[in-house]
């Protein structure tokens, strides 16, 4: 390990004649193309298309919910659109927005521009206008269950129209009904979603993978690394099972194996003191809380 990056001893970078090393790249783990579907994503995703209808996905943090929007998206050659829910989002948010602040600015300033610049198209408008111009549409509605109760209720009666009006220009926008948007709704259980949200959506719960499909998502996103594959997922099978409070998902497996692997732990019972406590470290990668790494280590 670079002790180098941060001591915690009172001197700077430049007094240790040190630089700082950069991040490690992840980015393949993140590419779209590198993305892994199961049988049973792939089915879900067909009969939303198919049906026209939005698809609610739940699934433990970190099994991958979102990038199969993503990877949906790169499959058709389209762009998925992102809302990222929070605690006082509103549908206007999810449509679009007027920005007020701008349009006063330039008042101040005597500046002339026309009403539509002031206008910032939401994840929402921009999908129903991909489907509008014929294009493959992908909308992804991120963490629903972080929304304020009345918005996944106040979404589905838009959605199920498709359509909106920009009150400020008149300009209307509308998804045809062959060409609807891929709708796709992520929760990860935080709190119950209303039953009208539910009765008008599919339902897919994205489980998490069996040892031979670890193995498969783990070479596709790291590519070649320097330890036993099989190894470490017979290790971080065992850890996860005494994880009480929360069990590490698809996501930390991948930032572990990547930090082993930039440690060169090669052998992961080492004799090696060094690289034992280095190994008993790294498992602050899988825990989120203190018992479960006190039962991990």
């Amino acid at each position: 390990m670079n002790n180098d990056i941060y001591q915690g001893k009172g001197e700077t970078l430049a007094q240790r004649n040190a630089v700082l090393e950069p991040h490690r790249d992840t980015s393949r783990q993140f590419d779209p193309a590198r993305y892994l579907a199961d049988d049973s994503s792939r089915d879900a995703v067909i009969t939303a298309r198919i049906l026209g209808m939005p698809l609610l996905i739940t699934g433990e943090p970190g099994c991958g919910k979102t990038q199969l929007a993503h990877s949906v998206a790169w499959e058709w050659g389209t762009e998925a659109h992102v809302f990222n829910t929070r605690s006082d989002s509103t549908y206007q948010k999810l449509v679009y927005d007027y920005d007020h602040l701008r349009h006063f600015t330039d008042s101040q300033l005597k500046r002339e521009r026309p009403i539509a610049d002031y206008i910032v198209l939401g994840a929402a408008a921009k999908a129903i206008r991909d489907a509008a111009s014929g294009k493959p549409s992908v909308l992804l509605i991120d963490e629903i269950d972080k929304a304020p109760r009345d918005l996944p209720n106040d979404i589905l009666n838009e959605i199920e129209r498709l359509e909106f009006t920009v009150r400020e220009t008149g300009e209307r926008y509308a998804a045809p009904r062959d060409n609807r948007p891929l709708i796709l709704f992520t929760s990860n259980r935080e709190r119950d979603l209303p039953e009208a949200f539910l009765r008008r959506c599919l339902f897919h719960h994205m489980a998490f993978p069996g040892p031979d499909r670890l193995k498969q998502i783990v070479e596709a996103r790291l590519g070649s690394i320097g330890f036993s594959i099989d190894e470490a997922l017979k290790l971080f099978l065992a850890k996860r099972e005494l994880a009480r409070d929360k069990q590490p998902s698809t996501g930390e497996l991948l930032a572990w194996l990547t930090w082993l692997d930039h440690l060169k732990i090669t052998n992961l019972s080492p004799a090696d003191e060094a690289q034992r406590a280095a190994l008993q470290a790294s498992y602050r990668i899988l825990a989120k809380t203190e018992a479960d790494l006190k039962n991990l280590q």
